[in-house]
């Protein structure tokens, strides 16, 4: 996230503070501009991306 200076503008703490802020999806960080939550992503497997698991 903080490669990109847009995403870092709007995150608007350096990043160790935010780091220390112990995200989580119970207690996300939150300020006027994004949300931030720690959590999964569920993603579906296309046809030719099954042929690489198998």
């Amino acid at each position: 996230m903080y490669e990109d200076s847009r995403v870092k503008n709007l995150l608007g703490i350096a990043y160790q503070t935010f780091r220390t802020k112990r995200v989580s999806e119970d207690h996300p960080y939150e300020n006027e501009f994004v949300i931030v939550r720690k959590g999964s992503l569920n993603t579906i497997l296309h046809d030719k991306d099954i042929n690489d698991y198998l």
